[in-house]
């Protein structure tokens, strides 16, 4: 996996981590979703007879839904950004021990205006990645 040979083998832990809460997240909402649709359903068909007997065995089961998807959310987004730091420092560490080794003929404008570039946009470009998952 680039990301983690990107991180480096200490931080693996971090982004298996972030991994798992955001695939928690997803199969949460997804299995709200699941549970919510009858009631929908029945609504938009006009039966609210339906609707409410939908409501009485799927109500909590919504509501508790609603609630750990929302955490799981909170978990995973938390997650992503210790990653997207960790993978920042990481970077920006691997391009400055490059660019030390670089000869001083190297740094001519048109080089560093592109080192610049990528330091600025690139790098966080990488980083939305897991922040904003």
């Amino acid at each position: 996996m680039r990301l983690t040979r990107l991180m480096g083998k200490s931080h693996a832990l971090l982004l298996r981590h972030y991994l798992l809460w955001v695939c928690s997240y997803c199969l949460m909402q997804g299995l709200t979703f699941v549970l919510v649709m009858p009631i929908i359903r029945a609504l938009l068909d006009l039966r609210v007879d339906d609707a409410l007997l939908w409501m009485l065995p799927l109500g909590v089961g919504v509501g508790v839904g609603v609630v750990l998807t929302g955490y799981l959310h909170y978990r995973a987004a938390h997650s992503g950004f210790q990653v997207a730091a960790t993978l920042m420092n990481q970077l920006r560490r691997r391009i400055g021990d490059h660019v030390v080794t670089l000869p001083l003929g190297w740094f001519v404008r048109a080089n560093t205006s592109r080192l610049g570039l990528l330091l600025s946009q690139g790098v966080m470009e990488i980083l939305g990645l897991p922040a904003h998952h």
